[in-house]
């Protein structure tokens, strides 16, 4: 799901004068970063600001690969029907 909505603010970032260098190795991973990008470059995303900033939130243990390769922390968590649903509503903007 996180891995979808890296690639559709990079798409966005892409069709929108970003370099694939920059898109590498200034946003890399960082969902956040890739959202303020996408936004600053005019997306609009049709979705609740709560949800939104649940889903960057929990964007941030992704970015750190916390799912991939940590057994044990804490993370902030949110249920799997929002966060898709928001993502959902990133692709029906980007629409690459």
């Amino acid at each position: 799901m996180f891995q979808s909505l890296e690639n559709f603010l990079k798409a966005y970032l892409l069709a929108h004068g970003a370099t694939p260098d920059h898109v590498k190795n200034r946003v890399g991973h960082r969902l956040c970063d890739a959202l303020a990008e996408a936004k600053a470059k005019g997306l609009a995303i049709h979705a609740p600001k709560d949800v939104e900033d649940a889903v960057l939130a929990m964007s941030r243990d992704y970015t750190a690969r916390d799912f991939q390769y940590r057994s044990v922390g804490e993370w902030t968590c949110v249920f799997p029907h929002v966060a898709i649903a928001y993502v959902e509503a990133v692709s029906k903007v980007v629409d690459y």
